[in-house]
């Protein structure tokens, strides 16, 4: 018996599993029993002053279950004279969304903030459809109210999404920075209240939840089933190093697993639920 295994045989058994199937990947967790000692986390959301790594994996998860989506990439920057404090800047974005959704009901989008190298905020967003550039530049030159006549003109630019793994590409260099343009994920120092990162359209997201409440052992079971395949799978993506934690975990192309299971008709318990 592995020391991983060892630990999860001493440690207090899951009440029941949380499986979120995407289209590509899976996000399991499983709650354990709450003792008497145990303080209930606050839920209000805390300053946020950086590009937390939580936030860049909920951005990963969504883009990658998404990329299907997206058809079209918008840019927004603003004039030669902009705000420096992200509440304001925030405003003009919630404005601009607003006309976007009254002109193109039910459209679906995400947005991600940069910063350029004279310290300016801009946007870049993904839409499911394409967007008039000529309403983009009036829009988005109104929201903004700059009086700039050159901003009308530039302010806006559109390109079409080549490809799902285009669309992907684009969110994970991202996420990962190229390393000429990482002053863009760094928030300069005058610019006060930088908020979120990113944020998407409500029902962009599709997701099928699964809760599994079965006995302790039989979970125990099933997350060990869940645990070796994606060992095995990081291991031959060249990443043989993973240790599970007694927690749960993101299983990257986690869905492609359900699907052989389906497929192959295997005798398991996690298939009744598939």
């Amino acid at each position: 018996m592995s020391t991983n295994e060892l630990r999860f045989e001493k440690a207090t058994l899951p009440e029941k599993l949380s499986l979120k199937l995407f289209e590509k990947d899976v996000v399991i967790k499983f709650q354990k029993p709450k003792t008497k000692n145990e303080v209930k986390r606050n839920s209000v959301r805390g300053k946020i002053d950086y590009f937390s790594y939580r936030s860049k994996r909920r951005l990963k998860l969504f883009a990658r279950n998404t990329s299907h989506l997206w058809k079209v990439f918008i840019h927004l920057t603003y004039p030669k004279d902009f705000p420096f404090d992200g509440k304001r800047v925030k405003k003009h974005l919630d404005t601009f969304i607003k006309r976007l959704k009254r002109s193109y009901p039910d459209i679906e989008f995400m947005w991600v903030i940069e910063f350029q190298r004279r310290g300016a905020p801009h946007f870049h967003i993904l839409t499911d459809r394409e967007v008039d550039k000529e309403w983009l530049s009036q829009n988005w030159y109104e929201v903004v109210g700059s009086g700039d006549i050159k901003h009308l003109w530039a302010g806006t630019r559109v390109e079409l999404v080549k490809s799902k793994n285009h669309a992907v590409a684009y969110v994970i260099n991202y996420l990962n920075g190229n390393k000429n343009k990482l002053y863009q994920k760094i928030v300069p120092e005058e610019y006060k209240n930088v908020g979120r990162f990113w944020s998407h359209s409500k029902n962009a997201l599709k997701t099928a939840e699964y809760i599994i409440t079965d006995t302790p052992q039989n979970n125990r079971r099933n997350t060990r089933t869940l645990r070796r395949w994606y060992k095995a799978k990081l291991r031959s993506w060249g990443y043989p190093h993973w240790k599970w934690k007694g927690e749960g975990f993101t299983a990257w192309e986690g869905a492609s697993f359900f699907n052989e299971l389906k497929k192959r008709g295997l005798p398991n318990d996690l298939t009744q639920y598939f």
